[in-house]
């Protein structure tokens, strides 16, 4: 089979250009975010009497993917707040557990990190808050 070269070019040119978007493909996957936060968990705790807030704790956000991310970030119970609540990852937020009219006891609550179809979201951190009971003073 004996071909005017001008075909035998067009086909190496076809063939070449085949594999090159092949690989803009695979590369374009290589391209994705995951969200990761640290902490798992945090803990809060206040004396019997307390009048001031614990100090807040923080939580880092990253992206152990590739690519940029970007997150929004709430709670699911009043006593707890969350600031900022958005960015772009890296980034760390801080957590307040406030004490308001709490009675003692201990409670529990979550922020919730979301990134819209990034692999890792939603991503929960489970928030307990510790308020101490008074002891009974003894009469001596």
């Amino acid at each position: 089979m004996n071909r005017p070269a001008q075909f035998r070019n067009l086909v190496v040119v076809a063939i070449i250009a085949i594999g090159f978007s092949g690989c803009g493909k695979s590369l374009a996957n290589s391209g994705t975010p995951e969200l990761k936060v640290s902490p798992a968990a945090l803990h809060f705790s206040a004396a019997p009497s307390q009048t001031s807030d614990p100090p807040p704790a923080p939580i880092a956000i990253a992206n152990a993917g590739s690519g940029s991310l970007t997150f929004s970030a709430s709670t699911d119970a009043s006593w707890l707040a969350v600031t900022p609540n958005g960015g772009s990852a890296p980034e760390s937020v801080e957590v307040s557990a406030m004490i308001g009219a709490l009675a003692p006891g201990t409670y529990t609550g979550h922020v919730i990190v979301k990134s819209d179809g990034v692999e890792g979201s939603p991503a929960s951190v489970e928030v307990t808050f510790t308020i101490a009971k008074s002891e009974p003073q003894k009469r001596g």
